[in-house]
Parts: structure tokens; sequence; C-alpha cells
């Protein structure tokens, strides 16, 4: 009598197992690996660069989440911002998905963008408008792209720029995942 319960109980865990798994797979259509992520709430720029003569600076006196958030000061062209541009971040072959909150102080609704360039081993530079957002003033707007970086090239650079070109660009919850998927077209 104690073995039959006991199979019967085994038999019971083991039909459970499959179900959960198969359920798991219905759950989960991609897994994704966070390989770079900044709420600069501990002032940290680490994996963070700039694109052209501008100044990174951890602000406290705006933010989407959170005390702190990052500003990009500075600006004197369209494409000065905030780049992501280390090769063990951003692989040849491999499909990302990136996304933040932007926000100015302007008095007008201004584009903000993300854009990834590439160089291939020709050295020929690449660009693409990954996402462009319409941010009214002094409203915190939320980017996103998913993207997958060409394998035949030699460097790549991501990075957030804005059209007006004096325009301080306020980032927050910046989040850049790996996918284990290919984004197509």
């Amino acid at each position: 009598m104690k073995n039959r319960i006991i199979r019967g109980f085994s038999s019971f865990i083991l039909s459970l197992a499959v179900v959960v798994s198969s359920l798991s797979g219905i759950c989960y259509s991609e897994e994704n690996d966070i390989v770079l992520q900044a709420d600069f709430e501990n002032a940290s720029l680490e994996g963070l660069a700039t694109m052209g003569n501008v100044s990174l600076v951890v602000d406290n006196t705006k933010s989407y989440s959170g005390n702190h958030c990052l500003k990009v000061t500075k600006r004197t062209a369209n494409w000065n911002g905030v780049a992501i541009s280390n090769n063990n971040i951003l692989q040849p072959g491999k499909s990302y998905k990136i996304t933040a909150f932007v926000f100015h102080d302007q008095l007008s609704t201004e584009d903000i963008k993300c854009t990834l360039k590439t160089t291939d081993n020709n050295a020929t530079d690449s660009y693409d408008n990954l996402a462009v957002v319409s941010v009214p003033s002094s409203t915190w707007t939320e980017i996103s792209s998913e993207f997958t970086i060409p394998s035949d090239i030699s460097s790549s650079t991501l990075d957030f720029e804005a059209t007006h070109t004096s325009m301080d660009i306020y980032i927050d919850m910046l989040t850049l995942e790996m996918s284990e998927n290919e984004v197509t077209d």
C-alpha cells in the first residue's frame, strides 16, 4: 500500500513537471540577458561614453524614477550625445533591445533619437536611426528599439542624440538587453 502511494505521488510529480515545462515554453518566447542597466542612482557612468565634446553629469534635479538621471550638456551639434561604444557590450551578429526614458526642458516638442553607427572592415561608417520620439517639453518619454548588430563590422556605437543642437538631454532607466532571437525587419 505504501509503495503504491509513493508510485502514485511520483507519477503525479512527473506529470506536473511535464505540464510546467510545456507551459514555460508558452510564457517565455525569448531569453534576454541584461547587458547594461543604468538608473544613475549610484552616480556610475560605467559603459557610457560621449559623442562629441559634451559633458555627462549625474543630475539630481530631474528623474524618471528614483532621485537621479543622466544629463547630457554642452551639446553644440545634433549628433552630440551619450554613447555605448564598448565592443564587449555590442557584439557583431547579436540582437538587442534598448529601452530608456528621455526628457528635455525646451519650450517646444523636440525629437530625441537612438542611432546605431557601425564601421565595416573597410572603415566605412553606416548610420541607422533605430528610434525617434517626439518629446514634449518637461515630459519623460520612453524610447525603445530592437536591432541586430551586423556580423561583418569592426566596431559599433549606439547613441542618444537630439535634433536641437544646444538642448540638454536627460536619460533615465537605460536598459540594453541581448536577445537570443535575431531581430528581422
